[in-house]
Order: C-alpha cells, then structure tokens, then sequence
C-alpha cells in the first residue's frame, strides 16, 4: 500500500502518487545514530502493510551534552 511521508530526510526523494482519505497516522521516534538508513527500513515495512499508512518522523532539536 502507500506510505506517506509527512516529513524526515526521505520525504523530499518520495513522490506519493496516490493519497487515500483511510489510512493510519505513525509517528516514528528515530533514535537510531544512521537516520536516513532507519528511516528508509521503516517505509519498507510499512509498505508491505495492507493499509496505507502516513508516517511523521519526530525531530527532536535536543543536543546530548
């Protein structure tokens, strides 16, 4: 099915080519020090999924000390 991305460093590469009115809001909390690579893992799975789904990747601006 579709995966939406409503933001992350994988939207701008997406284009959707078909946007339905059902589908499930996941928002994604990438800890993950490779983000691009665990991003992209996330939109694989998830679009093998039989609903579309739109995804928000949460950016965290905090920097670790």
């Amino acid at each position: 099915m579709t995966v939406i991305l409503n933001n992350g460093l994988m939207a701008l590469q997406h284009v959707n080519a078909t946007t339905s009115k059902h589908f499930v809001k996941v928002l994604v909390v990438n800890l993950m020090p490779n983000k691009l690579e665990t991003e992209r893992q996330f939109v694989h799975l998830l679009s093998h999924l039989s609903v579309d789904v739109a995804v928000t990747f949460f950016k965290n601006e905090f920097t670790s000390k």
